[in-house]
Order: structure tokens, then C-alpha cells, then sequence
């Protein structure tokens, strides 16, 4: 074996171990960013309740929404949706802080007999002046605060949330949640007129962490605790109904579904071929390795010698040759009439194959009729056809007369509208 092969052979051995090493040491970190992005598996992502949304919703058409509110309630007025109805607005983010425009569209949207249902920790802003509420700390407890008589409370580091709607058993209706989950509660200040309040979850320490406010023929559903609509609580067996219950008390009938990505800024993006390769580690590596590959066969393969590539001559047209031997015996024999005969032959089939003109007649309205068809000037078209008059009734052409004669004829080609 050459010795630049045992050299390659050598080269991608010691790539491959460093692979296998760093692959078989890569310890992936739990990534624990909230996202709330409706395609990702990540513990604060919302993928596992996201595509439990069509067994809640039977009836509802679920989408995607990458736009703002604004924008978003733009594209339904152009679409003569707005105001149908009975559709849900989803939005999950860490901080929600909308301004007047984007409130005026949210209360227009939800006027109309549409839901919104905003879950955030942070709720600020023009919106949260208008309802006039806003969040609020958790209180801090010790092992010495736990109330003996809410079983449902494991220690200090737990707080108790529970549902208030009678219709809810209570064996379902209270959960212990990790207090980093439930952060916040709601407060509302004042309430504001032309709103109708309804507290619909509280924690241990009486704080409001689901709020239904009705507005026209809808309502907006504010929640405090984003974190409890992830796939971090939906894989616990005693969480997993927080969510459902949370959205059990919109309509069952919903028809469609907005699930925004705007606000939690996860503006979804084209998947292509080679985005999904280098997103799984397999894939990548193996991809890494043909580029290897490649680069390495161009170093030491592309420098072989080839053998020099004759150049082809290619054929020379002869028909063109063949035609301008036969013209210029025709032009010394002086056989100008036959010429011009033969031209005009071929006019007349051009004419009749090309525009349908069969009939030929020497008088001004036929003339007009053939520069109206081929879009030829007139001024060019009754020269030649009255010079072709003349030379059909004639035997003998001097030089002068053909030249001139193919002058017009070659004139009138130019100017047609169909090509030769």
C-alpha cells in the first residue's frame, strides 16, 4: 500500500476516536430555559400539552401564530374572521406587556365572543393598568408556617393550589406544586367597569392564580403560574390534569385555536433538510465526516495526472456554403430574371403558410390588407408588390433591377412580425 494511504488510513482512525471519545464523554445538560415553544421537549417547553390540545378540543382547527396581536387581529379582519366567534387565543410566556394598540385588538377579539387565555408571571403594562391587576410575590414559608389542616401541602418548599368551581371533585381539584412553578399570584386593584371578575384558582395563602374576566360576549382567562402549562408537569401523574381543568372552563365547542409563539419568542422557522441533519448529533457527525472525506480526496486524489483532452473540431455547416455557390452561379450566368422569380415564389408561400394570403391582387386595398398582417410599413410593402407586377411580365432583369428588387424584399422580411 502506498505510503499516503497508510497516512489517510491513519488520519481518519485518529478522527474517529476523538469522536467516540467526546461523544461517549458528553454529558448533556438539561436545558431549564422556560421557552414555552409548542415543538420542543425541553422541561419548560409546552410540546406534551401542546399536542394534547385536540383531545380537549375536539372540534377546534389548531394553529400557530408568529405574529403580534395586532398583526394577528389585522389578518383575521382581512379574513372576515374576526368577528365570528368562538374562537381561543393561547398565549405562554415568562413576561406579558401589551401595549394600547395591542389591547384595544385584545378586547375587540375578545368583545366578539372569542377567549383568550395569557398565562405569565409578569403581567405589566398598558393592559394590566386597564383590567387593573397585576401580579404578585408569593409569600415565603417556613416548615413552621405549613398548615396542618391543607394535607395537600408536602413542605416549605411546596405550595398548594386549588380550583374553586363546585363541579370539580375535590380528589382533583387541589395539587401540590413546587413553589418555583407558582411564583406569582394575581391582585386586582380595582375592578374596572364593563368587566366581570370571577377568581377560579387560589393558592395556599388565598392569592388568585387563575382569573376570568368577562368582556362582551367573551372572556380572558389570566394565569400566574406559565410554568404549570410545560412538559415538565405534564409528565407528573398528580399534575398532569392541572392543565385540562385550567382549560375546562373554556367552551368544549371551540372552533379554532391560536397558539402564539410571538411573545415567548419562538418565531418558528423553516425545517429544512440540513437544519434537521445538524440538529441530531448522529446526523451531524456523519455529515462532518463526508466533508472530511471530501476535502481529503481532493488533496491527495484530485493531483493524479490526466491524460490532455483532444479538442474536437466541430463540423462546419455546409448547407450555408452549398447556398451561396449555387447564388453566385445563378449571378454570373446573368439569369437575373429566374432569380427574381424564384423570390417571388418564395414570398408567395411565405405569405400564404405565415398570414393565410392566397389571393394576390395588384390594387391599393390589397397592399393595405398585407401590411395590416405582417406589419410591414406601406411604404415598403406597395414598392415591392408593384415592382413584382412588373417583373412577372417580364423575361429579362438588368443587375440594377434585381438589386433593387432584393433591396424591398429584404426590407419587407425585416419589418414582418413573423420571422422567416
Amino acid at each position: 500500500m502506498h505510503k499516503k494511504n497508510y497516512l489517510l488510513l491513519a488520519f481518519v482512525g485518529v478522527l474517529l476516536a476523538i469522536i467516540t471519545v467526546t461523544e461517549v464523554g458528553n454529558n448533556k445538560l438539561i436545558n431549564w430555559k422556560p421557552t414555552f415553544a409548542s415543538q420542543q421537549t425541553i422541561p419548560y417547553a409546552s410540546k406534551g400539552l401542546y399536542t394534547r390540545l385536540g383531545d380537549i378540543f375536539p372540534e377546534a382547527r389548531i394553529s400557530q401564530n408568529t405574529l403580534s396581536f395586532y398583526e394577528f387581529s389585522k389578518n383575521l379582519e382581512k379574513n372576515n374572521a374576526l368577528n365570528k366567534g368562538n374562537s381561543a387565543f393561547f398565549l405562554t410566556t415568562e413576561y406579558l406587556n401589551f401595549d394600547s394598540l395591542e389591547t384595544a385588538k385584545l378586547f375587540d377579539f375578545v368583545a366578539d365572543g372569542n377567549y383568550a387565555f395569557l398565562s405569565t408571571e409578569a403581567f405589566t403594562g398598558y393592559l394590566s393598568d386597564t383590567l387593573g391587576v397585576r401580579h404578585t410575590p408569593t409569600p415565603f414559608i417556613t416548615k413552621n408556617d405549613i398548615d396542618p389542616t391543607k394535607p395537600w401541602i408536602i413542605n416549605s418548599d411546596s405550595i398548594g393550589i386549588y380550583f374553586l368551581h363546585k363541579a370539580i371533585p375535590t380528589a382533583h381539584s387541589e395539587f401540590c406544586i413546587a413553589k418555583k412553578e407558582v411564583e406569582y399570584g394575581l391582585k386586582t386593584d380595582t375592578k374596572k367597569p364593563g368587566f366581570t371578575y370571577t377568581p377560579l384558582a387560589k393558592n395556599e395563602f388565598d392569592q388568585t392564580v387563575l382569573l376570568h374576566i368577562k368582556l362582551g360576549s367573551g372572556a380572558i382567562i389570566l394565569s400566574s403560574t406559565p410554568r404549570m402549562f410545560t412538559n415538565f408537569v405534564a409528565i407528573y401523574q398528580q399534575k398532569q390534569s392541572f392543565a385540562a381543568i385550567a382549560w375546562s372552563h373554556l367552551p368544549a365547542t371551540i372552533e379554532n385555536i391560536y397558539w402564539d409563539e410571538y411573545y415567548n419568542g419562538n418565531i418558528i422557522v423553516d425545517e429544512t433538510p440540513l437544519r434537521y441533519i445538524l440538529s441530531l448529533p448522529a446526523f451531524k457527525w456523519a455529515f462532518y465526516l463526508m466533508l472530511a472525506g471530501i476535502l481529503l480526496y481532493m488533496l491527495f486524489e484530485a493531483k493524479r495526472r490526466q491524460r490532455a483532452i483532444p479538442i474536437v473540431v466541430p463540423l462546419s455547416n455546409t448547407t450555408v456554403e452549398f447556398v451561396r455557390t449555387v447564388g453566385l452561379l445563378y449571378y454570373e450566368n446573368a439569369n437575373h430574371a429566374d432569380i427574381a422569380h424564384k423570390k417571388i415564389t418564395y414570398l408567395n408561400d411565405f405569405l400564404r403558410t405565415q398570414y393565410w394570403l392566397t389571393n394576390w391582387q395588384n390594387n391599393p386595398e390589397f397592399y393595405d390588407l398585407i401590411a395590416a398582417k405582417t406589419g410591414v410599413n406601406p411604404d415598403i410593402v406597395t414598392p415591392l408588390f408593384e415592382q413584382i407586377s412588373q417583373i412577372q411580365q417580364k423575361t429579362k432583369l438588368t443587375n440594377a433591377e434585381l438589386t433593387n428588387f432584393n433591396q424591398l424584399i429584404e426590407q419587407f422580411y425585416d419589418q414582418c412580425s413573423t420571422q422567416r
